[in-house]
C-alpha cells in the first residue's frame, strides 16, 4: 500500500515495470490508482488525484510543484488520458522548461493525431537536450527518416 503524503489515503500497489532504453534500465512503480511520487526537500512525496485536483501542495518550491505537475501528467498519459496528460504537462512547464516535459507534451500530442504539434514539442526538447533519447526516437517515428534524420532537423527552425 502507498500512502499519499498530503492526505493519508492508503491506495492498492499494483506493480514494478522495467524501461529500458538499451544502456540503461530503470524500474518503474505501478499502481492502480491515480498517485504520483516526487522527491522533496522533506523526502519522497506521494500525491493522489483527489489532493492533486485540491492543490495540496500548494507549500512546495517551484521546483518541486514543476515536478507534480509533470509526474501527474506522465501518470494521467500512461493511463491513455492524453488531455489530462497535457493541462498537467503545460502547468509544469509555467515552472520550468524541462525537455523531459517537452517530450511527453510531445507523445501527448502524437497520441491524440496533432504530428505538427508533436514534432514542434520534440524539437524543443532536443534544443535543451540533443541527446534526449525519448525525443529523438520517437521524432525519427514521426519523421520515419530514422534517428540520423531527427537530429539533422533540430536546428531547422
Amino acid at each position: 500500500m502507498i500512502e499519499c503524503s498530503y492526505c493519508g489515503a492508503r491506495h492498492e500497489a499494483g506493480g514494478v515495470e522495467n524501461w529500458s532504453s538499451g544502456a540503461e534500465t530503470v524500474r518503474i512503480f505501478t499502481s492502480r490508482t491515480v498517485i504520483a511520487c516526487i522527491e522533496s526537500k522533506r523526502g519522497e512525496r506521494w500525491i493522489c488525484e483527489e489532493c492533486y485536483v485540491k492543490r495540496a501542495f500548494r507549500g512546495l518550491d517551484p521546483a518541486e510543484k514543476a515536478e507534480v505537475h509533470y509526474q501527474m501528467g506522465l501518470e494521467y498519459r500512461d493511463r491513455s488520458n492524453p488531455r489530462a496528460a497535457l493541462t498537467c504537462l503545460r502547468k509544469s512547464l509555467g515552472y520550468r522548461k524541462h525537455a523531459d516535459t517537452l517530450a511527453a507534451l510531445a507523445s501527448c500530442y502524437a497520441r491524440i493525431g496533432r504530428a505538427d504539434s508533436a514534432r514542434r514539442y520534440y524539437l524543443d526538447a532536443l534544443k535543451l537536450d540533443p541527446c534526449h533519447f525519448m525525443a529523438t526516437e520517437n521524432l525519427a517515428k514521426l519523421s520515419a527518416g530514422g534517428p540520423a534524420e531527427a537530429k539533422r532537423r533540430i536546428g531547422d527552425d
